[in-house]
């Protein structure tokens, strides 16, 4: 044979290689069939889930026992695509609407704006400090800030990248990402620095405290940083040889060692060495994967076609 030939197979080998683990997870019946975008677990028993059918219809429901019973909000709207939780535990969402979602569970209510905006991410420091990033066809994107106490809600940023996660670390220091793009605000949003990060379509974030936090993209990057989002190291590099495309869309981790990452096509990854090296996790459901949370004790993945799963790692 043609040591190029044995060479170019040989890469490929390589290449395809990734180790696999088999694992067990409960599947819930939510009573939606609809593509369930976010979730926010308060502790393993209080989760509340998000979503919908795109431009036509929001869903939203919470459980109270773990998911053994599901109960629906009464809200409008064209989706929800993203949810969060504040520092006094209160639980917003946000969606293809000019529209701020309150997740109270007793009495959920809605803050109109407008009529259409296309929020992708939100994340709160209180009810009157809330940021919400959006953006559409990868050239348009945009932070804005609302407050429910002063019942406003105005741009801070506006750019030529499609924004798609936010994080709050503090009232002042925040984190956002995009396409090709990563921003750290120090003032609370009224002014954006950029990171010198760029080479993906930025999907997600997550922080394990202040300082530690990771991120995927949508074409196989994962990063990490330790200073508070100022900089990020690639622990997966997409763009190396062997390496390759992954479609990441959501990213958690319950400890500095041990995450999963997931996205389409029903790709579920964990690491349990702070993300060097990657498992495979075999016999999950074959979706498109679009968040990942951890209550304390378990992980929850929702997903496309009402898939909402947990495993216990």
């Amino acid at each position: 044979m043609n040591k190029f030939y044995f060479s170019k197979i040989l890469l490929v080998l390589l290449f395809s290689c990734q180790k696999e683990l088999n694992v067990d997870f409960v599947e819930y019946q939510t009573g939606t069939v609809n593509d369930i975008n976010a979730i926010v677990c308060k502790n393993p028993e209080e989760i509340f889930i998000g979503g919908g059918v795109s431009w036509f219809h929001t869903d939203a429901l919470w459980t109270e026992d773990g998911g053994k019973s599901w109960s629906s909000m009464d809200l409008s709207g064209r989706s929800i695509q993203s949810m969060c939780c504040d520092v006094h535990d209160h639980i917003f969402a946000c969606g293809i609407d000019k529209k701020l979602y309150i997740m109270n569970s007793q009495k959920p209510e809605e803050l109109s704006f407008g009529d259409y905006i296309f929020f992708r991410a939100i994340d709160a420091w209180s009810p009157d400090n809330i940021l919400l990033a959006g953006g559409e066809s990868f050239r348009v994107g945009y932070i804005y800030k609302a407050s429910i106490l002063k019942d406003t809600l105005f741009e801070v940023l506006n750019t030529q990248r499609e924004m798609n996660s936010i994080h709050c670390i503090d009232s002042l220091n925040w984190v956002a990402s995009g396409f090709g793009i990563v921003l750290k605000t120090q003032n609370g949003g009224m002014n954006w620095d950029t990171i010198n990060i760029t080479g993906d379509h930025f999907r997600d974030m997550y922080f394990i405290n202040d300082s530690i936090g990771y991120m995927c993209g949508i074409g196989g990057d994962i990063l990490k940083t330790s200073n508070r989002g100022l900089a990020w190291r690639k622990l997966r590099d997409a763009q190396k040889l062997l390496v390759g495309f992954k479609p990441f869309r959501c990213i958690c981790f319950k400890n500095e060692m041990e995450g999963i990452v997931a996205g389409e096509s029903g790709i579920v990854w964990m690491t349990s060495d702070g993300g060097n090296n990657w498992v495979e996790l075999q016999n999950v459901p074959f979706v498109n994967y679009y968040d990942v949370q951890f209550d304390s004790e378990k992980y929850w993945l929702s997903g496309s076609g009402g898939t909402l799963i947990s495993i216990q790692l």
